[in-house]
């Protein structure tokens, strides 16, 4: 079994990192289903959020966390819109949810810069 590891460097080529790929993603997968799974609990999205940076550690957490923001958007989100879609379509939802995020979305452009 192989694993992709990467030496992260900063700007100057020094040495910042050694991280492993396969670990990032898979806790990635993990960190974002169990945030999804903690939706509308403040409390338990603040404990799985440290549980996750104390196991990946700060050097890797930033990468760990990046990673489940796209798997959150493609494996969570985007089934959700997909319904909400539908649903919007055939009247039994009155919002447009997916206009609506992109309208927060450039609000936040906007006022956040």
């Amino acid at each position: 079994m192989t694993t992709d590891n990467y030496l992260v460097t900063d700007e100057d080529g020094t040495p910042a990192a050694f991280v492993d790929m396969d670990q990032i993603q898979s806790q990635a997968v993990r960190f974002a289903y169990d945030m999804a799974a903690a939706c509308g609990d403040r409390a338990e999205l603040e404990r799985v959020s440290e549980q996750h940076l104390a196991e990946a550690g700060t050097g890797a957490f930033g990468y760990v966390a990046a990673a489940a923001l796209r798997n959150m958007t493609e494996q969570v989100l985007d089934p959700v819109l997909d319904v909400t879609d539908r649903l919007h379509e055939t009247g039994h939802l009155a919002h447009d949810l997916r206009a609506g995020l992109a309208e927060a979305a450039a609000n936040a452009r906007k006022e956040l810069g």
